[in-house]
């Protein structure tokens, strides 16, 4: 708080991107109150995070890559293809002059790493707690947020109130945003492999006939699977044994990783898709997945998450009031072009996946094929799936400093 009893910023949930943008708004140089619901606890769900190459770059300007980097797999290769048809899409990290296109780490490690790191800076942590309602008091023009816990309710005044309580939001309806929810009728199946065979550094995204099947990089023989398909097909194959899911992804990858062997129990996510119709209320930003869940099928999703987060940190810099509508109007407008260009280009992988008939998949090869041939299409989406398309790019993936 304040000497004048006002909360710099309030930021409700205590996910990656609660944490996150509770550490770059202390850098920024705001004072910071955290709420979270649950308490913390180690176990984690063993889920790995594609971060993008601008991803990593936020996260070493911040100072936090050197201790992640030791979990880390990089990503030098993406080879993407067509179950049963020839042609291949690839980008490389050597032809985008870059050392890795990527890097696959635990997502404990990641959370850890921001809480740490945020509690450093002087966050101030209320938790179990969670946030009843945030409405404008007209008299000051400032948001009282009131957080109820086991021991009391308090009601305390804030400049900016950040809403990073998830998908399933109430707070961001109660601030006025409206959103859409778009049921995929699919869902992930999420386990770890370990393979004979297993490429380090290649990722590789498979068409199959089942659905779009992802095989990333871990650290040593393994490999973090996520196969996308329909939620009925989802749960028939959820209750079988996991060797048989395996022996099907062995041979829809066409025996590229040799055998594979569970290195993890095998977990089931329904996909919703959640678009926030604004960014922005008065002295209010959503972020994370209260502000857009995204299909998982091109990661997309947390990386766009760190490049807004980024972007508003800088814009909140040296701002005196975070949440004056000027400031939270500039971040909003520098948001939506790269927002819209991810979420059009998740879309068009996510639609590509969805085409099930013969004619459909051969005709996705040729596609994979003739972006491979022409090389600047090619270099275009990679740059994509970097990070790296929004100009100008947000201040830390450049490497400057809040």
């Amino acid at each position: 708080m304040s000497s004048d009893g006002i909360a710099g910023a309030i930021v409700a949930g205590g996910g990656l991107a609660g944490w996150l943008a509770a550490l770059v708004l202390l850098r920024a140089g705001h004072r910071v109150i955290l709420v979270e619901a649950e308490p913390r606890t180690n176990s984690g769900d063993g889920r790995s995070l594609a971060l993008s190459y601008a991803s990593v770059r936020v996260l070493e300007t911040l100072g936090l890559w050197p201790n992640l980097a030791v979990k880390a797999a990089p990503i030098r290769q993406v080879h993407i293809s067509q179950a049963g048809h020839f042609g291949t899409l690839n980008f490389s990290a050597a032809e985008m002059g870059a050392s890795a296109l990527g890097w696959v780490v635990p997502a404990e490690a990641v959370l850890e790493a921001f809480e740490r790191a945020a509690a450093a800076a002087g966050a101030d942590l209320i938790c179990p707690a969670k946030v009843l309602e945030a409405p404008i008091d007209e008299r000051g023009g400032l948001r009282r947020v009131e957080i109820e816990s086991a021991e009391s309710r308090k009601n305390l005044p804030t400049r900016l109130l950040l809403i990073a309580d998830g998908a399933d939001s109430a707070l961001r309806q109660s601030v006025g945003i409206a959103h859409r929810r778009h049921d995929y009728h699919a869902q992930a199946l999420v386990t770890t492999v370990a393979a004979t065979r297993p490429q380090p550094g290649i990722a590789y995204e498979r068409f199959t006939t089942a659905g779009v099947l992802a095989l990333l990089p871990r650290p040593g023989d393994k490999k973090g699977l996520v196969w996308t398909l329909a939620s009925g097909l989802a749960r028939d194959w959820a209750d079988e044994p996991l060797e048989r899911i395996l022996h099907r992804a062995e041979r829809a990858i066409g025996g590229r990783l040799g055998r594979m062997s569970p290195a993890a129990p095998l977990r089931r996510f329904p996909l919703v898709g959640i678009f926030a119709q604004s960014q922005t209320a008065r002295r209010a930003v959503v972020i994370g997945n209260a502000a857009h869940s995204l299909h998982p099928v091109a990661a997309q999703g947390l990386n766009l998450t760190i490049r807004d987060i980024a972007t508003l940190a800088e814009c909140l810099t040296a701002e005196p009031d975070p949440g004056a509508d000027a400031v939270l109007k500039r971040y909003s407008h520098s948001r939506r072009g790269d927002q819209r260009r991810t979420m059009a280009y998740t879309g068009l992988v996510r639609r590509l996946g969805e085409l099930r008939s013969p004619p459909a998949a051969a005709m996705r090869a040729a596609g994979l094929t003739l972006a491979d041939l022409s090389r600047p299409c090619a270099r275009k989406l990679a740059r994509q799936g970097m990070g790296l398309v929004p100009r100008p790019l947000p201040a830390m993936v450049r490497g400057v400093p809040l």
